[in-house]
């Protein structure tokens, strides 16, 4: 699979435009005009990058600025860059949290190197493959301790969801713990077909299909994905895509 871009920019000429130019030079391209529908697409979907306009939505840099934070956040641990004619500066950048910025207007090469300059990866070591399997495997018996053990003490795990109810923050082994074990009281014998492990610039992006036991008995599925950061081969950040209201409602 190529990597994979949500692109957002409320000019439907522009969006067209970069998306015909991305999507020839080999990226896999979904758009969004407006940053409700990124949001939406933040919560399900997982990217290999996002990249974004800096005036969605609104001509009031303030509130672009909070728009932009809250598309940092929902897109964690995918890294966020900007394409804008807006002037931002190295410290704003830094300060929200931004992979990188480019200035329009720009040539068409300079783009393509500055975004597979912000993919560059490397493959994953045997070690880290093995940590991320030791994940779902820990998850599937229940190995709670052993689940925390394999991750840094300030380990942070994100939910993302379209309903308020099920989105999540999780920070620290403790609280990860009692969140993996009160979550799996629910979802019973839970198992783990993984697809695909991709490597990341920070870590790894997995694919995957779960399956749980329901309240009959019955075995339910659905399709999700796993985004890592390792510090070394502890895992430190942990991101999930996947449909949580739907989860849920099958429970």
């Amino acid at each position: 699979m190529p990597p994979q871009l949500l692109v957002i920019e409320d000019d439907h000429d522009s969006l067209e435009l970069l998306s015909m130019l991305l999507e020839s030079a080999g990226f896999g391209i979904e758009g969004a005009q407006r940053s409700t529908i990124a949001t939406d697409k933040l919560r399900r979907g997982a990217y290999d990058l996002v990249l974004a306009d800096f005036l969605v939505d609104t001509i009031d840099p303030v509130a672009s600025w909070s728009a932009i934070d809250g598309l940092v956040e929902l897109a964690r641990p995918c890294p966020v860059g900007l394409l804008t004619a807006w002037p931002i500066t190295p410290e704003q950048r830094s300060d929200h949290g931004l992979a990188f910025v480019i200035a329009k207007p720009c040539s068409s090469e300079t783009l393509l190197a500055q975004l597979s300059s912000a993919l560059e990866t490397h493959p994953l070591s045997p070690a880290h493959e093995q940590a991320i399997r030791a994940y779902f495997e820990h998850l599937e018996r229940a190995a709670y301790d052993e689940l925390v053990a394999a991750c840094t003490p300030d380990v942070v795990y994100h939910l993302p969801s379209t309903d308020p109810r099920f989105a999540k923050t999780i920070r620290g082994r403790e609280a990860f713990r009692a969140f993996a074990a009160a979550t799996f009281e629910t979802f019973r014998e839970p198992r783990f077909e993984i697809h695909e492990i991709r490597p990341l610039p920070r870590g790894a992006l997995v694919r995957y299909t779960g399956s749980w036991c329901d309240a009959s008995g019955s075995r339910t599925s659905l399709a999700g994905a796993v985004l890592f950061v390792f510090d070394g081969l502890q895992i430190t950040e942990i991101g999930v895509r996947v449909d949580a209201a739907r989860v849920f409602a099958l429970a």
